[in-house]
């Protein structure tokens, strides 16, 4: 099995303990471009399968650090500036792996962890990583999409929506859109608990049955992929926002920042939360995962009829199992980092495909469609010694008689761009 890597000189704050250079040889940056290691499948062979939220609460470790990521600005195009998350430490994540029996699966993208390989086409797709284009998609979503600027409200354009993001590893596009979304959630009456505070049962019945569902699916071709980085980390976007402020009153007792409030009324507690969580995002730290953290989470979801629903598997096998059929399609489809092998276009465009064409025999009933979907696809202009790029990822979608537009350009060093499809 040979292997090569493809330096570029560009500076990013992404995951510089999974760096395609070995240590010992450089301190710099980390490699941020694949690296092909063997030629794999086209589309990959691993079958689609819906990974149930349960399972992904179960294999939560105990306990996980995480660390800030801040999405580029765009004077700063490679990090730094923008809106801040929070994302698990990849560090954290060797260390699960390290303890304990793995399953197949586990064992498969543990042994990439420590590898000076960034993927290994049908087995590892490279996952675990935060890749730059990734932060574009993230900052241009927030940017130009939902308008950062309105502050809460930029949620307004999530809720409701159906939202698809394929080939998600660290999820970080998605982790904007539900962070934007949880600040706009807790910004309505009722927040809390999903209801309003009437205590009018009427009223609380009526507001149930108005509350949109708002959708958020993701894909990633490894099951561990979700399991270790994708999962923790929409928890902690649920964590860190002003949703889970019921579960962090319920700890207000072993809580120092609270306790050493000098403003001990409601009001001053809440914003003592507040800062709280801000700092949480902007510093390093650890969750502990407890059952009523978990409970908290998936009650707070449920109230808010956000819907998680998360797949792996190959591109190919996907377009049976996405939960499409007879359906609107997704409002916001997004990929990064997804076109970087010919091989794999085929593929990948029937799921766009699917993903954003209403069935002829679709039933719309109550739910229109008001604007097209927004499909966008986050790519350097050529993955140099793969194969891929966007030029022929333009030829194909062509070739399908849809169109590509491009909304974002980075030109300096390896160029980046952001494209919107549509059919």
């Amino acid at each position: 099995m040979s292997a090569f890597t493809f330096d570029f000189d560009l500076e990013d704050d992404l995951d510089e303990s999974f760096d395609a250079t070995p240590p010992q040889e450089s301190t710099a940056v980390p490699s941020i471009d694949k690296t092909l290691v063997s030629e794999g499948a086209p589309g990959g062979t691993i079958p689609a399968e819906e990974i149930t939220l349960s399972s992904l609460l179960s294999a939560l470790p105990e306990a996980f650090s995480y660390s800030p990521l801040t999405l580029p600005t765009p004077t700063t195009t490679t990090g730094g500036g923008g809106h801040t998350l929070a994302r698990r430490d990849l560090f954290d994540v060797r260390f699960q792996l390290s303890l304990g029996e793995r399953d197949e699966t586990q064992a498969a993208v543990g042994a990439f962890v420590d590898a000076p390989a960034d993927l290994v086409p049908g087995t590892y797709e490279g996952g675990l990583k935060t890749w730059e284009c990734a932060l574009d998609l993230a900052a241009y979503l927030d940017r130009d999409v939902l308008g950062a600027h309105a502050g809460a409200a930029a949620g307004r354009r999530v809720r409701g929506s159906r939202v698809l993001e394929l080939g998600c590893g660290t999820a970080v596009p998605t982790l904007l859109l539900l962070d934007r979304l949880f600040a706009y959630l807790a910004s309505e009456p009722g927040a809390a608990t999903g209801s309003p505070s009437s205590g009018d049962s009427d009223a609380e019945s009526r507001s149930a049955e108005s509350v949109q569902e708002t959708h958020i699916h993701l894909q990633d071709y490894n099951r561990s992929v979700l399991e270790l980085v994708t999962f923790p980390n929409i928890l902690l976007a649920w964590y860190m926002s002003p949703l889970a402020a019921e579960y962090h009153i319920s700890a207000t007792d072993s809580d120092s920042d609270l306790d050493n409030n000098e403003d001990d009324s409601e009001e001053g507690k809440e914003i003592a939360r507040g800062r709280r969580a801000a700092h949480g995002r902007s510093k390093p730290g650890g969750l502990t995962v407890t059952q009523e953290l978990l409970d908290a989470f998936t009650a707070s979801l449920d109230a808010h009829k956000v819907r998680l629903c998360f797949f792996a598997g190959s591109w190919e096998s996907l377009r049976e199992t996405l939960p499409h059929q007879g359906k609107p399609p997704y409002d916001i489809v997004l990929a990064s980092e997804t076109i970087y092998r010919t091989e794999a276009l085929d593929a990948f465009l029937g799921v766009l495909r699917t993903a954003t064409t209403t069935p002829p025999a679709a039933s719309l009933g109550d739910r229109e469609v008001a604007r097209p979907p927004l499909c966008l696809v986050a790519a350097k202009v050529l993955y140099f010694g793969v194969g891929g790029g966007v030029q022929g990822f333009v030829r194909a979608v062509e070739g399908e008689h849809g169109a590509v537009r491009t909304v974002w350009e980075h030109r300096e060093g390896v160029g980046r761009v952001i494209m919107r499809v549509e059919w």
